[in-house]
């Protein structure tokens, strides 16, 4: 439905035009850029995907301090949240851990998944960040959580949410920024779970990365 739909419209104003129904002026032509523009973001966004899940996805990873790729998100993101009067609160517990994380696809996932809790949230609320360290019994992991006091979701949507073209109500989107966000971190070894306590009681998004001397190579090549 998401690739027709747009290729439809295409369809249908190119015949308009054959037809003498439609002129081809700035108005018809501005009409047609915009559906092959959103057809080509489309078609990028599942390439991404596909890419990620046969393990082919372009990734150049280096050691970062987590905490420093976090605070980058929250300033690219500072200016809408103003605007929106939405809190955007960072907190961070102990030393910041270090992870092998492709930088840009990492502040990626932050800034889409920082865009998300914001289209959520209604002006006076609040979107709080929480970076920590966790050790387990077999490994030791960088966690960052964003947490948001929006609309939510039924707890059985958990996974759902995840699965290409589901959108959220207030969604503008076509359904894919949350699978490419989970298919970008398993590709660096980690996991993008979603919680929530039920529909007006605010979404938690925790990212968990191995910390660098824990980490395996993520997978990755020259970027052209």
């Amino acid at each position: 439905h998401q690739l027709r739909t747009p290729i439809a419209s295409i369809e249908a104003t190119v015949e308009a035009i054959r037809e003498d129904v439609l002129p081809v002026d700035t108005l018809t032509l501005d009409t047609l850029q915009e559906q092959s523009g959103r057809l080509r973001r489309l078609v990028a966004d599942l390439e991404v995907v596909s890419r990620a899940e046969e393990r082919q996805l372009l990734l150049s990873s280096e050691p970062v301090n987590i905490t420093d790729v976090v605070r980058a998100a929250i300033s690219a993101s500072s200016d809408r949240y103003r605007a929106a009067g939405v809190a955007l609160r960072l907190s961070r517990t102990g030393q910041s851990p270090k992870v092998r994380v492709d930088t840009d696809r990492l502040h990626e996932v932050i800034t889409g998944l920082l865009d998300n809790a914001l289209k959520a949230t209604p002006s006076s609320g609040s979107v709080t960040v929480d970076v920590q360290r966790v050790d387990g019994s077999t490994s030791k992991d960088a966690v960052v959580t964003i947490t948001d006091t929006g609309s939510g979701f039924a707890p059985e949507d958990a996974e759902r949410i995840f699965q290409r073209f589901v959108k959220g109500d207030r969604s503008s989107g076509v359904g894919l920024g949350l699978t490419i966000a989970r298919a970008i971190v398993e590709a660096h070894h980690g996991t993008l779970v979603a919680s929530s306590d039920g529909p007006g009681r605010g979404a938690r998004f925790t990212i968990a990365l191995p910390m660098d001397s824990q980490a395996r190579p993520a997978r990755h090549v020259e970027r052209a």
